[in-house]
């Protein structure tokens, strides 16, 4: 493999953790697909897509739905993994694979998206055999000639919810089968009782509900319709200080009183009165942190999910800190800065930008607008300093004139940086501006007084001469070389030079 071809594989793969580097390593060209530098863009864009997805993710592609999948999708397949990488899917998948042939026959043929509920799945993971449940969506890929080339499916694991109806389904046949079994989601009057429902619900669901809900890294409580609480876990009970026994059984708004009145309160009531689930993030002051909660309503009470996200509400505020204080740098700089976006074209500028180029502050900037601003004469420069910063030949950064629409001339300085995809295609162009017309005028002044004062040195046969003490350098007028008998096109004398045109007395 030549090293244009690792560099090729490398940047197909890029950032797909475990499965980026296997498929990096994996022999493609043994495949229908062949050598990964003659696939599509199609392919290569959808690959790229999977492998930097947080979410459980499977292309079937090509006649023979050969798969690609993702990290996230690794704990699903079990000791699949990972010879289950370029199989065709109905060989990897044999178990349910007449369940879903119509679902993927359905994208192939109208190249229209599709849906599957629940999908059970018996799967060798944790070292014993798990029920897992999925949902899955299907959306057809088009090829690079508009022809459905593959299918990207998208996972949700549902094993949760499956196992929650279960245990109802499970808990309605015991209670006509004995009256004397009370129903699992029932109030637990006592530490004891709790203890008994919950080897209930445990027996019922092989312990699938109890593990599922002490593995997740949300805390999670579940609620009657009395607001008291019927099951709490772990990580929700240490966060409290405290054990699921100590917690379970008592009222939501007598052990957490502090939260009554709150924003929490008024949308649990809220979830609860209208049957919708809710989504919300809050501080919670007696704990000192934020929280991130999901409340979903059921027929006997209301299960919460919530999540610790102190640590990104403080990055939040760092980051609001931050860009404050740039922008305050940026304005007293008297800067404007740029962003703009190669893919989709448009422009976002900050306050200040359009004045600078002498375009009303209401003005929807675009590339076109920008360069109809720039002077005629510096127009084909600024156009040529743009591509080649684009195309990575240069650096961006340049100085052009703008006529505002009172007639005067305006200086702009600009300098700017092209971001690129992880393939190297450039995708946004950020930079920034400075008006350099008070610089440029000064500039010009200076240039006119020294050519002035040149002028009448040379009317007036007067010689000057400059001595630089750090550098140790002498700088003389034309006429000063003459009036040496030296020429002006040399460099100025030495000091020992000028000794020797001395005259001895």
């Amino acid at each position: 493999m030549t090293q244009k071809q690792a560099n090729f594989l490398e940047g197909t793969f890029a950032g797909g953790g475990q499965m980026g580097t296997l498929m990096c390593n994996f022999d493609w060209a043994s495949t229908s697909l062949g050598s990964v530098e003659n696939w599509s863009q199609s392919l290569r864009t959808s690959v790229g897509i999977l492998l930097n997805s947080h979410y459980p993710v499977v292309i079937a592609w090509g006649c023979e739905l050969l798969q690609f999948y993702n990290d996230a999708f690794i704990p699903l397949l079990g000791d699949k993994h990972p010879h289950a990488l370029g199989q065709k899917i109905p060989q990897a998948w044999p178990e349910f694979w007449s369940g879903i042939v119509p679902l993927l026959q359905k994208v192939i043929d109208t190249g229209e998206g599709a849906f599957l509920e629940n999908m059970q799945l018996f799967v060798m993971r944790n070292g014993y055999i798990e029920e897992v449940y999925l949902n899955f969506s299907c959306s057809p890929i088009r090829d690079d000639n508009g022809l459905v080339g593959g299918i990207f499916i998208a996972c949700i694991e549902t094993t949760q919810t499956a196992a929650n109806a279960c245990a109802r389904e499970e808990e309605r046949k015991r209670t006509e089968a004995s009256a004397q079994v009370e129903r699992v989601a029932q109030l637990p009057q006592s530490t004891t009782e709790y203890e008994r429902q919950l080897r209930l619900l445990s027996e019922v669901t092989p312990g699938k509900l109890h593990s599922i809900l002490e593995s997740i890294t949300d805390s999670f409580i579940a609620l009657d319709k009395d607001w008291r609480i019927v099951y709490i876990n772990q990580k929700a009970a240490r966060k409290n200080g405290q054990t699921p026994n100590e917690i379970v059984g008592k009222n939501h708004w007598e052990h957490w009183h502090w939260l009554a009145g709150t924003q929490i309160e008024q949308e649990y009531h809220r979830a609860v009165a209208e049957q919708v689930p809710v989504h919300f993030e809050v501080p919670c002051q007696p704990l000192n942190t934020w929280l991130e909660i999901h409340a979903y309503p059921s027929e006997d009470g209301l299960n919460v999910f919530l999540r610790d996200i102190t640590e990104r509400k403080r990055i939040e505020v760092m980051l609001r800190e931050s860009e404050e204080r740039l922008r305050l740098a940026i304005e007293g700089a008297g800067l404007a800065m740029w962003d703009w976006d190669l893919v989709s074209g448009q422009i976002i500028c900050s306050d200040g930008s359009q004045a600078m180029l002498g375009l009303t502050a209401d003005t929807k900037m675009t590339y076109e607008i920008f360069l109809n601003a720039v002077y005629l004469d510096d127009r084909e420069g600024v156009e040529r300093a743009v591509q080649q910063a684009i195309a990575g030949e240069n650096d961006y950064n340049v100085e052009y004139r703008t006529i505002w629409a009172d007639g005067t001339v305006h200086w702009l300085a600009s300098k700017a940086r092209v971001y690129r995809d992880e393939n190297g295609k450039p995708i946004r162009m950020t930079g920034v501006g400075l008006d350099i017309t008070a610089q440029k005028q000064a500039q010009e002044a200076l240039h006119q007084s020294e050519a002035h004062l040149a002028m009448a040195q040379k009317v007036a046969q007067v010689g000057s001469w400059e001595f630089d003490l750090a550098s140790q350098k002498i700088i003389w007028s034309e006429t000063t070389f003459q009036h040496w008998g030296f020429e002006p096109t040399q460099s100025e004398p030495s000091y020992a030079e000028l000794l020797e045109r001395v005259y001895p007395e």
